[in-house]
């Protein structure tokens, strides 16, 4: 089996939407109903698809208001 390709993927949106709950619910298989405002979080994953593994790095970003802010660390994401 070839080596795990890296893939790095950003989740964005207006706050209190559920950005978090439903990452932590793909993650770890369950679901947060209760909201605490996220600054940035990010979360690993093993992804198989078509026979290869991925290693995937999500990055949970902060809900913005009006319009979104990327970090210096996300925007290399987009």
């Amino acid at each position: 089996m070839p080596a795990p390709k890296q893939r790095k993927m950003a989740i964005v949106g207006s706050r209190a939407v559920g950005k978090s709950s439903l990452t932590v619910q793909f993650v770890d298989g369950h679901f947060v109903d209760s909201y605490y405002p996220t600054i940035e979080n990010t979360f690993s994953k093993m992804i198989r698809y078509k026979n290869q593994e991925f290693a995937t790095e999500i990055i949970d970003t902060a809900g913005q208001v009006y319009q979104f802010f990327i970090s210096p660390r996300t925007a290399p994401l987009l």
